[in-house]
């Protein structure tokens, strides 16, 4: 039982490893986000996915039922460091939300249509006169 509980321990110190880890590329990827500067953030995404994988297999065995070896203090601060990696990803994605609603407005004002057109293309092309010659010849094409 003392080798499944070292092997346990271990995980918990890797999760938390990788837990303290992961939350300093959030605070990165959070200056990244403030800052404007989103071409830099793939190079943190693959670090950031690499370790959510990492994490997500140590928390089923260090948080597992059958784990009661491991000291209940190392599981509070997995789960706290777990919870705060949480929120910051949480607040990096309003940012992120934020940024494509901006970006979204600036795309509108750029090319001079708003959110909802008041009249659509076909309304505003059906609404305009047509010359009788065309009224003519859809008459022709209508029969034939």
């Amino acid at each position: 039982m003392k080798n499944s509980a070292a092997i346990i321990s271990k995980d918990a110190q890797d999760c938390l490893q990788h837990l303290e880890s992961l939350h300093t590329i959030l605070e990165k990827e959070q200056a990244l986000l403030q800052a404007n500067k989103l071409e830099q953030l793939d190079a943190i995404t693959g670090e950031k996915s690499q370790l959510l994988t990492q994490i997500e297999q140590l928390k089923t065995q260090v948080l597992a039922p059958q784990a009661q070896d491991i000291n209940a203090l190392i599981k509070d601060k997995i789960l706290a460091l777990a919870k705060k990696c949480k929120l910051l990803n949480e607040s990096n994605n309003a940012i992120i939300q934020i940024q494509q609603q901006f970006i979204q407005q600036k795309i509108q004002v750029l090319f001079g249509y708003e959110k909802e057109p008041s009249v659509s293309y076909a309304d505003a092309v059906m609404s305009q006169p047509r010359p009788q010659s065309l009224s003519t010849a859809n008459n022709i094409i209508g029969k034939a």
